[in-house]
């Protein structure tokens, strides 16, 4: 039996894990024991070579029987999934999945380039992996990072080039088996776009619970003066004292506030990414003009 039978395959930091989250809760479907093995990328590679400053707490599965491995209870009448969001980005997984389960269901859902690539830098801003101090310090990196073999986390603007990555499915599974969506509508109307996975998948409609977020991005504050302003630590007492309210209040607003790219960061993505998503527009069935990139 051929594994998977539906992989969420990108693109990374548009909801791909909440997708997961909320698929596996329908009866008929099986999810993966990991949910981003990332098979089919690096299948029959090295672990300590794939990449340069790749994630350390990612669990990638090279060997095709232990991949297997992760499907272990499932039966005939489930549909096993799992969800590697750099399967889109990868210039081999489409051939790798075609190879292994032709029949596989793939869903990709596309942000808007530009909001993806901040949202991954935010990301790796968190987790204390982006040394650089700033988003076009980084964007100006880029090229050379990818010469030197640095993991896709740090391909900001490049995994954006979206319909470059989907040829490569459209070009070895029928569009049957391909379904996309846009990032924004599947935050706005998860219920609805859930419904149409379901009959995508000709599986019943579940009423599936779509409260709760998945790997949220965000840099939090870490100076002293705002640890001491908003946390509850011996800091915030002295900071009280010092600041008034009004300024507080002030210092905490900003802090908390959704960072953005600058205008110029904006630009150098949209010059970037202008021709890849005028090409994107031919080859989805939904309308990409509101990311305002052309």
């Amino acid at each position: 039996m051929p594994f998977p039978d539906i992989i969420v395959a990108g693109t990374a930091k548009a909801g791909t894990t909440s997708l997961f989250q909320l698929l596996k809760q329908h009866p008929a479907i099986f999810p993966s024991r990991i949910k981003e093995p990332r098979y089919f990328a690096y299948a029959g590679e090295r672990s300590d070579l794939w990449s340069v400053n790749a994630d350390p707490s990612d669990e990638v599965v090279q060997d095709y029987e232990e991949y297997q491995k992760l499907y272990s209870g499932a039966n005939d009448d489930h549909l096993t999934i799992e969800a590697s969001p750099n399967y889109l980005y990868s210039p081999t997984a489409a051939q790798e999945i075609k190879k292994r389960s032709p029949n596989c269901r793939l869903i990709f859902i596309l942000r808007n380039p530009i909001d993806r690539a901040f949202s991954h830098y935010s990301h790796m801003k968190r987790d204390e992996r982006e040394p650089l101090p700033s988003f076009e310090k980084a964007l100006k990196a880029e090229t050379e990072r990818i010469k030197k073999n640095y993991d896709f986390s740090y391909h900001y603007a490049a995994m954006g080039r979206y319909a470059e990555q989907l040829e490569r499915f459209y070009s070895v599974f029928p569009r049957s088996q391909i379904k996309t969506f846009d990032y924004d509508r599947f935050s706005k109307e998860p219920e609805l776009v859930l419904s149409e996975i379901f009959e995508f998948l000709s599986i019943e409609s579940q009423n599936i619970d779509c409260g709760k977020r998945h790997n949220v991005s965000h840099q939090p504050p870490n100076t002293l003066l705002l640890k001491g302003i908003m946390s509850d630590s011996p800091i915030k007492k002295v900071v009280s004292k010092i600041l008034p309210d009004s300024m507080r209040a002030h210092i905490k607003t900003a802090a908390t506030a959704k960072p953005k790219p600058t205008k110029c960061e904006v630009e150098f993505l949209k010059n970037a990414l202008e021709s890849d998503t005028r090409k994107l527009a031919e080859l989805v069935e939904w309308d990409v003009g509101s990311w305002e990139i052309f």
